[in-house]
């Protein structure tokens, strides 16, 4: 168990030319039917882009204040994310996204580019030591607002 204090952002696009190395994967995340109030509960299959070297997880998340979570995250086998398919939230669908994980200044982002029903939309997560830390967004994102 961590605690893990992150912002989000909400970009317009992402551009064409990236100025910064980066690492690629592709997730498909599926929320579970939580089982106490303030928690999120999910689990991932992530894998090399070409959809080789998947690891799967399972991880609840306990909302403590806005951007501050108690996170509690295993590795799981591929049965057991199978068996977890069968507590997906109701009236939800899997979200497939690609993550882009890059470091700017002295901080490791990563970029959701998500793809199926929410294609076309981005979002930029950092974790910080504090919510009040310095933050330096990178300049060539266009950051529409903080969500």
């Amino acid at each position: 168990m961590n605690i893990e204090i992150e912002r989000k952002f909400l970009l317009d696009e992402i551009p064409d030319i990236w100025p910064v190395p980066f690492t690629d994967t592709r997730i498909t995340q599926i929320y579970l039917t939580p089982r106490a109030p303030k928690t999120t509960e999910r689990v991932r299959a992530r894998s090399n882009v070409d959809g080789t070297d998947v690891e799967f997880t399972h991880t609840v998340k306990v909302r403590i204040a806005a951007g501050v979570h108690e996170e509690t995250e295993e590795v799981i086998t591929e049965s057991e994310w199978e068996a977890y398919l069968q507590q997906m939230l109701p009236a939800t669908a899997p979200i497939l996204k690609r993550r882009r994980v890059f470091h700017w200044e002295r901080y490791t982002f990563e970029l959701d580019s998500f793809t199926g029903r929410h294609d076309g939309l981005h979002i930029l997560e950092v974790e910080l030591p504090t919510m009040s830390a310095p933050l330096p967004l990178p300049p060539f994102l266009a950051i529409r607002r903080e969500v």
